[in-house]
């Protein structure tokens, strides 16, 4: 029985752009209908494995793009300084529709990434079945086998935010004395993306004097024993001064701590009990990759009592 395709197209989701940042990725679909003696009937596994991409000119695509099966944490569509432009819901199986004398169109979701450089690409999709190679645009297969689909995709420069767009305060969030003189308080600072932002990743890089050290999901940033700052992971949920301090006898002094996707977040915490050592100006340096795949340097230090300083690292 003769086996035909037909209807082998491929389109995006109501953008083209990806940010060629190796991360963010960009939706397409993949759609065809494949019939043997008239009726329509599923791909193999092994063909379905077999889709790909190709340049409309012919040949692979750029060792800077890549194509992947299943969707990633990151969000769709282009950011700008008043929000997201759009984030399309795709479902990352493909969509089976068979059925005898009416439409039976299979549709596949992938994911096109882009690296640097970023560059502007036409691109076709390809097939094997049966052990003929079949692309989607400028082939003709056979009876009913003339495909002429194919779409323009771009890879656009990953934007980079600076460190004053980023919407500061900070919270008197503990403070405790005795009558012999003990006084204790713990600040702390917010820095909230803009709008449209989150933070899917935060890793500290490096720091002013070499590795710093690290504890229940905060890296210092300065200590003079008195005073310890600190910058605190993303998954960080709650907090108290033992944690911070490391003495479990102060673990019933809880910290409020505002949680949140697209604030980085900083704290200071006094106690004159101790002695206070003298120590130089010391600043780290971190990264965090917002929902796009973008990434973003900043370095922060301590700036008298209880200020801290962001900057772009």
């Amino acid at each position: 029985m003769t086996t035909t395709v037909r209807d082998f197209n491929i389109t995006t989701f109501g953008h083209d752009s990806v940010y060629a940042n190796g991360r963010q990725q960009l939706p397409i679909s993949i759609s065809l209908e494949k019939r043997v003696g008239g009726t329509a009937v599923r791909l193999s596994q092994r063909e379905i494995d077999s889709i790909h991409i190709l340049q409309r000119v012919g040949g692979p695509v750029p060792g800077n793009w890549s194509l992947s099966v299943e969707r990633n944490q990151f969000s769709h569509g282009l950011w700008n300084r008043h929000g997201r432009s759009s984030d399309e819901e795709i479902d990352s199986s493909h969509e089976e529709k068979i059925s005898d004398g009416v439409s039976s169109i299979e549709i596949f979701s992938r994911y096109l990434q882009c690296g640097m450089p970023a560059q502007s690409i036409q691109i076709m999709a390809a097939i094997e079945i049966e052990g003929l190679g079949l692309i989607t645009s400028v082939g003709n297969f056979g009876p009913g086998m003339n495909f002429t689909s194919w779409v323009q995709v771009r890879g656009v420069p990953p934007f980079v935010l600076n460190a004053n767009e980023l919407i500061s305060h900070s919270e008197h969030v503990h403070w405790r004395s005795n009558w012999a003189g003990h006084q204790a308080e713990t600040w702390i600072s917010y820095w909230d993306l803009p709008s449209g932002l989150e933070i899917k990743n935060q890793v500290v890089t490096s720091s002013s004097d070499g590795q710093r050290p690290r504890w229940n999901g905060l890296t210092e940033v300065f200590n003079t024993q008195r005073r310890i700052s600190v910058l605190l992971d993303r998954e960080v949920q709650a907090l108290s001064v033992g944690l911070i301090r490391r003495d479990a006898s102060h673990n019933h002094y809880r910290v409020p701590l505002r949680s949140s996707w697209r604030t980085i977040r900083a704290l200071m915490d006094y106690n004159n009990y101790h002695a206070s050592i003298v120590m130089a100006d010391r600043q780290l340096w971190f990264f965090v990759w917002d929902n796009f795949g973008c990434e973003h340097r900043f370095g922060i230090r301590q700036q008298g009592n209880n200020h801290f300083v962001l900057s772009n690292g």
